[in-house]
C-alpha cells in the first residue's frame, strides 16, 4: 500500500467514524446487550438440538484418521481447562476449540444456514469454541447457551449482509467475529 493510499484509507476511516458507529461498536454493542431471557424459548430449543447434533457428529468421526491427528496434537500440552469431546481429558481452550470443531466438521453433516443472497455456512461450526471458553470460564448453561445463540446470530447476519464472494472473501471469514463475540460474552 503506498503512502497515498494509507491517508486515503485513514480519511475514509475518519469520515466513517464520523458518520457513526462502526460495525465493530454495533456488534460489540448488540453481544453486550442481548440477556439469555431476551432469547425466546423455540431459539433455546434449536440451540439445544444443534449442540446435540453437533456432539453426534463428533462422536460419528471420532474414529478418523484427521479427527485423530486433531485430537492427538491438541492433547499435547497434557493439561488445561477444556474438554476434548469424546475424551476425559482436558487441554488449552484453543486447542480444544480446535480439535471439537474439528470432530464436528468432518463429516460436513453438522447444520447449514442458507442465505437468502449470499451461500450457505455451518453456524454449529462455532459450538465447540463456545463450550471450550464456556468451560474454561466455568460459565453457566444459560452463559453458554446465549453465546451459542449469540455465536450464530452473528455468523448467520453477517452473512446476509455482506457480499463477501464479491470482495473474493469465503464465508468462514464470519466465523471470526461471532466466535470472538460469543467468547467475549
Amino acid at each position: 500500500m503506498s503512502c497515498k493510499q494509507r491517508e486515503a484509507f485513514a480519511r475514509g476511516a475518519v469520515r466513517a467514524r464520523a458518520e457513526g458507529p462502526q460495525l465493530a461498536e454495533r456488534l460489540a454493542d448488540y453481544a453486550l446487550s442481548l440477556r439469555y431471557e431476551d432469547i425466546d424459548t423455540a431459539t433455546i430449543e434449536q440451540a439445544k438440538s444443534l449442540i446435540v447434533d453437533s456432539f453426534a457428529c463428533a462422536i460419528a468421526a471420532f474414529d478418523e484418521h484427521a479427527v485423530k491427528v486433531c485430537r492427538t496434537l491438541a492433547l499435547a500440552p497434557g493439561a488445561g481447562p477444556s474438554t476434548v469431546l469424546g475424551t476425559t481429558k482436558r487441554t488449552t481452550m484453543d486447542l480444544a476449540s480446535f480439535a471439537n470443531g474439528a470432530a464436528i466438521r468432518y463429516y460436513d453433516l453438522n447444520d447449514a444456514y442458507a442465505s437468502p443472497t449470499n451461500g450457505a455456512v455451518h453456524p454449529s461450526d462455532h459450538i465447540g469454541a463456545c463450550l471450550a471458553v464456556a468451560e474454561a470460564e466455568k460459565a453457566s448453561a444459560t452463559e453458554a447457551l446465549g453465546a451459542i445463540v449469540l455465536a450464530f446470530e452473528i455468523n448467520c447476519r453477517l452473512v446476509d449482509r455482506i457480499e463477501s464472494a464479491k470482495r473474493g472473501w469465503d464465508l468462514t471469514l464470519f466465523s471470526l467475529p461471532a466466535v470472538a463475540l460469543a467468547a467475549a460474552k
